[in-house]
């Protein structure tokens, strides 16, 4: 099971390294693609994570790996988790860290689902329009959700906006419910 907390203060002394040295975008990038390729390679993680593997040869996998690729700040964060074990935490500490990015920068992440694909021109036409509301910046990541029907929900922290076809039904149907059964 993965601790909240383990990852968090991982994360947190990754972001104070990467701030110290002006590397935030960059180790947020490298973090960004290292979790990705274990996503991708389920079997690099169980590399990684084999017990009967020593530290060193898991070290130098990764330097192999992923050296040429990232900065010497994140390859020292990945070589940290295997002496450590805590491999398994790299997903959680690269969104733990991106949130400390994002905040870091006043960059706010809305995430977006729509029934069909956005075109970059309408991706860019919502982050304008939430900028614009709110004198903010912000991040959007999209998501296709084809039961949404149509039109577009929009989450950012905790609030939700839901102008989809399938939350108008169901707010209708709620409607309904309250005038048959007097709620």
């Amino acid at each position: 099971m993965i601790q909240p907390g383990v990852a968090r203060r991982y994360a947190q002394a990754f972001f104070e390294a990467a701030t110290e040295q002006s590397l935030i975008e960059r180790c947020g990038q490298d973090l960004a693609v290292v979790d990705e390729a274990m996503k991708n390679n389920p079997a690099l993680l169980t590399l990684l994570s084999h017990p009967t593997i020593s530290v060193a040869v898991k070290k130098e996998h990764l330097k192999a790996v992923f050296g040429p690729f990232v900065h010497a700040v994140t390859l020292n964060l990945l070589q940290l988790l295997m002496e450590r074990g805590r491999e398994k935490f790299i997903s959680a500490i690269a969104d733990y860290y991106k949130r400390l990015a994002d905040e870091a920068q006043g960059r706010i992440t809305a995430y977006v689902e729509t029934a069909h694909v956005l075109a970059d021109s309408e991706v860019r036409e919502i982050e304008m329009r939430l900028s614009g509301e709110t004198g903010r910046t912000y991040a959007v990541e999209t998501a296709l959700t084809p039961e949404l029907i149509g039109g577009v929900r929009v989450r950012i922290g905790d609030h939700v906006i839901d102008a989809t076809v399938k939350g108008r039904l169901t707010q209708f149907e709620r409607q309904l419910d309250r005038v048959k059964y007097g709620r």
